[in-house]
């Protein structure tokens, strides 16, 4: 599920895998916002967008444009391995401290649960974190599974 009927509109979320963007996707994310909600969205947990004021009928029209930008709304709701959180800090990969990139890791298992049919119909929402400091960020125990990165 990608859309939601809320009390007053409907609810769309737009994946950013693991939090990373580029700029022309972030601009595309500010012209769906502009254009097809109230000016604004909404960044989750999970590191993804929401908007919550877009229109049934323009929903193809916003699908559309995502994917001109290399995005979509897959597996963004609904009971479905969501998306891969990697840390609550805004410098996952380039951190001092970390001992590996958890982006790298966060790609393969965002790679190996998109539109797997194992994972499609869960019985509930899945959550999984990783973190690669020792310091934890990503809060991986209050998740479904939780990685810990560790050299050696």
């Amino acid at each position: 599920m990608l859309l939601y009927l809320q009390k007053h509109a409907y609810m769309l979320r737009v994946a950013i895998p693991y939090g990373v963007s580029s700029a022309n996707q972030l601009r595309a994310l500010a012209y769906i916002s502009d254009t097809f909600d109230k000016c604004y969205g909404h960044f989750t947990t999970r590191q993804n967008i929401q908007f919550n004021w877009v229109k049934l009928p323009e929903v193809p029209d916003i699908l559309a444009y995502l994917a001109e930008h290399d995005m979509h709304a897959i597996q963004t709701s609904g009971n479905v391995v969501r998306n891969v959180n990697v840390t609550t800090k805004a410098f996952a990969g380039v951190a001092e401290d970390e001992v590996y990139d958890p982006r790298i890791f966060a790609e393969i298992i965002r790679q190996w649960s998109t539109i797997n049919p194992e994972f499609l119909f869960l019985p509930r929402k899945f959550k999984i974190a990783v973190s690669a400091t020792q310091e934890d960020r990503a809060a991986v125990r209050i998740h479904d599974v939780g990685l810990y990165l560790h050299r050696d």
